[in-house]
């Protein structure tokens, strides 16, 4: 679920999201719940420049609980040109199928087996962007 409003020079939004997962085989029933947390603030400081900050709390029965933030910000140079750039942190925890080594799945049509992997570690990510981007006319001449 997710709302968003504008503030002012500001356009907020903030969500939340659960998640629970069962794998039951008749002879093993795994479970799982993670919830997430998270808002953004989009400011624009002047119609040329605009800077994004978010943050995301997610909380697994599996793994640690991991906050996830986010700096972005757009310059807009002219009319064609604008320069944007950004840091973010990631997130993802292995799904039940993926990390229950006593879970088989049959995948190609019943030809293969997918086994899960008990020793599986939640993933995590550092993202950096920087560009320079053109938008032409409407028309070509």
């Amino acid at each position: 679920t997710q709302w968003s409003i504008p503030v002012g020079e500001h356009y907020l939004t903030v969500g939340a999201a659960y998640e629970k997962q069962q794998l039951d085989n008749r002879q093993f029933l795994f479970k799982n719940t993670q919830w997430s947390l998270y808002a953004e603030d989009e400011w624009y400081l002047t119609d040329l420049l605009a800077l994004t900050a978010g943050l995301r709390l997610d909380d697994n029965d599996q793994f640690n609980t991991q906050l996830s933030p986010r700096l972005y910000g757009v310059y807009t140079l002219n009319h064609h040109w604008t320069v944007k750039g950004g840091l973010s942190t990631g997130y993802r925890a292995p799904s039940l199928t993926e990390m229950e080594g006593d879970w088989v799945q049959e995948s190609c049509n019943g030809r293969c087996e997918v086994f899960g992997n008990p020793d599986l570690k939640a993933e995590t990510s550092v993202n950096t962007e920087v560009g320079l981007y053109f938008v032409g006319d409407d028309t070509l001449t």
